[in-house]
């Protein structure tokens, strides 16, 4: 914990909160959702051309 009595994970979460910002559900699945997706596209071009 730290002084104010957050725990270390709590601390990092409303950093990452503060500078994410306040963003609608639907607006950051646009944008999470298809990271997986591209990950994959990529490992699976990566792994082609061997």
């Amino acid at each position: 914990m730290n002084n104010n009595g957050k725990s270390l994970e709590n601390w990092i979460w409303d950093a990452a909160c503060s500078i994410r910002g306040a963003k609608d559900a639907a607006k950051y699945k646009e944008f999470i959702l298809p990271l997986p997706t591209w990950a994959t596209m990529r490992d699976r071009r990566k792994n082609y051309g061997r």
